[in-house]
């Protein structure tokens, strides 16, 4: 655990670098420095003090998985501070509502407890969006991208991120050459907005929260602008994206990003789903824009989804446990082991009726999946599909309907951000439950359980 420590020390110590940002944003507003300044200066000095009294060794990749789980959470409890300040008046709902908006924030959800968030102050919108933007892409890879005496070490952390493969020479290579290109298409995101009309303080805070396909918003309602729509959109799929297709694309390759199969089935889902719902919703702009907000688990929506049909809602609950592409922002389950699942059927039973020495290996884009793989993919939807429903029964417990039930986990679990239901108004149970499923969704469930089953090891 010590080794663990030492690691998570470091993180927390570029961590202050961030929460150091929003200052300029109060300064520049004339709002109170403190909530961004004693958060900075407490992840500094619990870095310091883990980062000094604890001696860093090769990480295996059980400890590389470990130290994902538990960086989330004391991020998130550190990012909580500055919710803290706002809610100051609130009590014991001030805790639990500041560590869920803040835990919204880092796992790109988008759920939140604010009934108008136009009320709040530039500064803590602009960490809000924030936290989206370092979650999409990962304080662990900004971590690897900064640290240059990481050595043996790099790659489990890597791995333990969900990334098999790699995009450059190295691993810190690989960290900055996505940071690069979450980078350029923000600023991208933020001067196209600019063009569009909104100032440069919206631009940006909404550049963050679509790239990283986390959802929150600056104003109380979405935008109906259809330049506007169309920007955010783009930013939606491309955040869904992979980002070794993102690589090609930086190399010159653009027609590898139709070519991709993940890329193809998402396009594919969304005008599928959007061709259904139209019959059940004829607003085309409307159904088209909630499908892809659903699939590439942003959560953005330009109605409210309580009072739409019910069939509609089957719709997006199905996309929003589907989600995006593998080493993307989104969320969901991903296309990819989508994919594995439904090609693993045919060819078990095909397997089944051949010879039993016979050689049939199972494809995906050409290339053979190993049997690890599918085993995994198979234990991690069943194990995805079990959260889904038992969180749900939760929540049927608590006294809400089947599909607002199915609803709300399936946008917690997927990182989505959809609701049909208040979630400032929630008991602390269901915010709680909530809470677990933005956890597990995001770590992608095992991180999680490694670290649980570590505390039981201890115990």
């Amino acid at each position: 655990m010590k080794n663990i420590l030492a690691y998570l020390g470091l993180l927390l110590e570029i961590f202050a670098l961030f929460l150091l940002l929003p200052i300029f944003v109060a300064l520049y507003y004339h709002e109170s420095l403190y909530p961004y300044l004693i958060a900075s200066i407490f992840s500094l000095l619990l870095g310091l003090y883990f980062d000094k009294t604890n001696k860093q060794e090769p990480l295996r990749i059980n400890e590389a998985l470990t130290l994902t789980a538990i960086s989330f959470m004391i991020v998130s409890l550190i990012g909580m501070i500055p919710y803290l300040f706002y809610f100051s008046n609130y009590g014991f709902d001030a805790i639990i509502n500041s560590f869920f908006e803040s835990v919204s924030g880092f796992t790109t959800t988008g759920l939140s407890v604010f009934s108008s968030v136009e009320l709040l102050p530039k500064s803590l919108l602009f960490f809000r969006a924030e936290t989206q933007w370092l979650g999409g892409i990962g304080i662990i890879i900004v971590f690897l991208a900064i640290l240059s005496e990481l050595k043996t070490s790099a790659m489990p952390i890597y791995r333990a991120q969900g990334y098999t493969t790699h995009i450059g020479i190295t691993i810190k290579d690989t960290a900055r050459k996505m940071i690069k290109i979450y980078g350029v298409y923000t600023l991208i995101g933020v001067l196209l907005l600019v063009i569009a009309g909104l100032s440069f303080f919206e631009s940006l805070n909404l550049a963050f929260c679509s790239i990283s396909t986390g959802g929150f918003l600056g104003v109380d309602f979405m935008y109906s602008n259809p330049l506007i729509l169309g920007i955010i959109s783009m930013l939606m799929i491309l955040g869904a994206t992979s980002f070794f297709v993102h690589d090609k694309m930086f190399k010159g390759k653009i027609m590898y990003f139709f070519k991709n199969v993940e890329v193809r089935a998402l396009f594919l889902f969304t005008f599928l789903f959007s061709a259904i719902g139209f019959f059940i919703y004829p607003n085309i702009r409307f159904v088209f824009f909630e499908m892809l907000s659903a699939i590439t688990t942003t959560g953005y929506s330009t109605h409210n989804l309580s009072v739409i049909p019910f069939g509609f809602v089957g719709l997006i609950i199905l996309l929003m446990i589907v989600g995006g592409s593998s080493a993307s922002t989104s969320g969901g389950l991903k296309l990819s082991r989508i994919f594995i699942v439904f090609k693993s059927i045919p060819w078990l039973i095909k397997r089944m009726i051949s010879p039993k020495n016979a050689i049939i290996p199972l494809k995906l884009e050409g290339e053979p999946i190993d049997d690890d793989v599918l085993i995994t993919t198979g234990i991690f939807v069943m194990t995805y599909l079990i959260v889904l429903v038992v969180s749900a029964a939760v929540f049927i417990f608590l006294g809400f309907g089947l599909i607002d039930s199915l609803f709300q986990i399936a946008s917690a679990l997927g990182t989505v951000g959809f609701s049909t239901v208040n979630i400032g108004a929630l008991p602390v149970i269901a915010k709680s439950v909530l809470i677990v499923c933005m956890f597990l969704g995001r770590l992608e469930i095992f991180p999680i359980l490694i670290f649980l089953n570590n505390l039981v090891k201890r115990a």
